[in-house]
């Protein structure tokens, strides 16, 4: 009342009503009208936070003072009142210029930004920022002298064996395999690759030992050998060897032994096939034909060419009664028994299947008596042809065919061989081995009864009376898509190409001569082109030679087709035994395929002495690529 009284004593009443106005805080944000800027709007007073909004919040008479300065941060606001929003921010991403748009900027064009800005890329890394082609991790083109992935250059050495490729000016000369390079040793697993760009193999001396020993002193394991097949269908080829003089079968009875081909073993966990007398020479010959009774199993034979006074033996056994180990006794559960009945003409010293003799599918078995004796005289030999699926016990009446040497002591049948389509006919043919004068005669397939020598597609003879070879075809080392032939003789080889163009050679035609000095020359074992360059390679063994020594040696196909003469000790991949007078390479055959070892040598050495004399053993020899 006191106020009314003062007010209207002392003040008209516009007055009043004015300073009345100033003194209220009409909008309760604790400054009266008078006090605050805009009284009509709490968020406006001289307490209030100044914004960054185009209003005077602090009522201050500025507006949006106080911000310049401030840091920017990463939050969609306009921190420093700019006018731009998240600008230079403090916690923001640092960008690099991109020109190129290949996702690597240069290290010396920065910005930061929250987000990432047009042109700009998180890595600032790019080496040439002009060329979209070339960043880190672009593929690289090697020799063209552009650093795509900006690793400091071109690439070079695509293998990185540390030589860069001849194609960008180095000396690598296979920059796709890192075991290729200059100084690289060359070695007998790929042996057929120049290590060391040199541009040639030097020569690598593999040396190897015994993997099966014999069991018997004087048995000779290892005396003959051959591959058979994959016996039981685990993947693994069988191979059988024989040591011929095994004794625990009355005097020289000789035994065979089926062995998997992929692992050493104890031969007494292998199958053995026993002889049923003394003498018989039992695993003197081999082979492997087809499927009769349709088991699943191949069928094989094994001949003992002293069975019965020499009258000589071979027995037909089912493959699957052989693939476990066990003891098969002659006759036992042979399908079938060829027996000779000329006392010492040694049926089967060398027999062969020849598959689909004919063309009509059937196969045929040939087995050898060189040393029958016949209209022409002593040790005529001869031949016998019998039908593989034929069953009992076989004598020479029996016989489908066959032919006889000659002349005297030719000793016709001291081998046999089934070989390929040689003549062109469509038929498989064969080759049979003389002991002197002739060398073998190719003979075609289907003619039971051949009229030697007049039908023989090819003939080869020696130059002396007192010459003679073991032949073999080979394979196709001259590439004109047919086989060869090998000759081995003591002192070396004889190899012959291009054996259809004349029926009569001599071994003055051959078109290479292997030098083995003093020694004999055992084996020639057709590897197939191991290079490929379509041209075989050929193993090549000799024993006995001037010291006793033993060498076995790969001639590549390459060297085989120039021709002329070289020495055994002169090839590039030589295979040396130890001990050296095992005589390893008396034998030797090839196995084509196994799950765990793929292609590899098996080589006979029956003079073996490891674990007694002359036990023999049989090792295995890894084949180069």
């Amino acid at each position: 009342m006191l106020l009314l009284v003062l007010a209207g004593c002392l003040f008209d009443r516009a007055t009043y009503e004015r300073r009345l106005n100033e003194l209220t805080d009409h909008d309760g944000d604790g400054f009266a009208y008078e006090d605050d800027c805009d009284d009509q709007n709490a968020e406006l007073s001289p307490d209030t936070e100044e914004l960054c909004d185009g209003v005077d919040q602090d009522c201050d008479g500025e507006i949006d003072d106080g911000f310049a300065g401030r840091a920017e941060t990463c939050d969609g606001t306009d921190e420093d009142c700019n006018g731009v929003i998240d600008d230079e921010p403090v916690d923001g991403t640092t960008w690099y210029g991109d020109a190129d748009g290949d996702g690597h900027g240069l290290a010396s064009v920065v910005t930061t930004a929250c987000l990432q800005p047009t042109a700009y890329a998180a890595a600032g890394d790019d080496c040439d920022d002009a060329n979209g082609a070339k960043y880190p991790g672009g593929t690289e083109v090697p020799y063209d002298g552009i650093d795509q992935d900006c690793s400091g250059g071109d690439l070079a050495d695509v293998d990185g064996d540390g030589a860069d490729a001849e194609a960008a000016g180095g000396d690598d000369c296979n920059d796709a395999d890192a075991e290729i390079y200059p100084s690289a040793a060359e070695t007998w697993e790929d042996g057929f690759v120049d290590n060391d760009c040199v541009g040639g193999n030097e020569g690598v001396r593999e040396e190897y030992s015994a993997t099966w020993l014999g069991q018997t002193d004087t048995g000779q394991f290892g005396y003959r050998l051959g591959a058979l097949a994959d016996l039981d269908g685990d993947g693994r080829e069988e191979f059988w060897s024989s040591p011929l003089f095994d004794p625990r079968f009355g005097t020289w009875g000789g035994s065979v032994y089926v062995l998997h081909s992929d692992a050493a073993a104890d031969l007494s966990d292998a199958g053995q096939v026993t002889p049923d007398i003394e003498r018989t020479f039992l695993g003197v010959s081999g082979d492997v034909g087809p499927d009769v009774d349709g088991n699943g199993a191949l069928d094989v034979v094994f001949g003992g060419d002293g069975h019965d006074g020499g009258r000589g033996a071979a027995w037909i056994l089912d493959g699957a009664s052989l693939a476990a180990a066990g003891t098969v006794a002659l006759p036992g559960p042979a399908r079938a028994w060829v027996f000779g009945e000329e006392p010492s003409s040694y049926l089967a010293h060398e027999l062969a299947v020849l598959p689909d003799f004919s063309g009509d599918g059937g196969a045929i078995l040939a087995v050898t008596l060189p040393y029958h004796s016949g209209a022409m005289g002593a040790e005529q030999g001869e031949f016998l042809l019998f039908d593989w699926a034929a069953e009992g016990a076989l004598g020479p009446d029996a016989a489908s065919g066959g032919a006889e040497g000659y002349y005297a002591g030719s000793q016709f049948g001291l081998g046999v061989r089934a070989a390929p389509d040689v003549d062109g006919d469509g038929l498989n043919d064969y080759l049979v081995q003389f002991a002197a004068g002739d060398l073998v005669v190719v003979l075609p397939g289907g003619l039971a009864e051949p009229s030697i020598p007049g039908d023989a597609i090819t003939r080869v003879t020696g130059t002396g009376a007192g010459e003679s070879a073991a032949c073999d075809l080979v394979g196709d080392v001259d590439a004109d898509g047919e086989p060869d032939m090998a000759c081995n003789a003591v002192g070396g080889t004889s190899l012959f190409v291009n054996i259809t163009a004349q029926s009569l050679l001599t071994v003055d035609d051959r078109s290479l001569w292997i030098d083995a000095g003093a020694a004999t020359m055992r084996s020639a074992v057709n590897l197939s082109d191991r290079d490929g360059d379509a041209r075989a390679e050929t193993f090549v063994t000799a024993t006995d030679g001037g010291g006793g020594e033993n060498i076995g040696g790969i001639l590549s196909g390459a060297l085989a087709d120039r021709g002329g003469t070289i020495n055994l000790e002169d090839l590039a991949l030589l295979a040396v035994p130890d001990p050296a007078d095992a005589r390893f390479g008396y034998t030797a055959a090839f196995v084509a395929a196994n799950t765990e070892h793929g292609a590899f040598l098996l080589i006979g050495g029956p003079s073996d002495h490891a674990d007694g004399e002359d036990r023999g053993a049989v090792a295995r020899l890894s084949i180069p690529e």
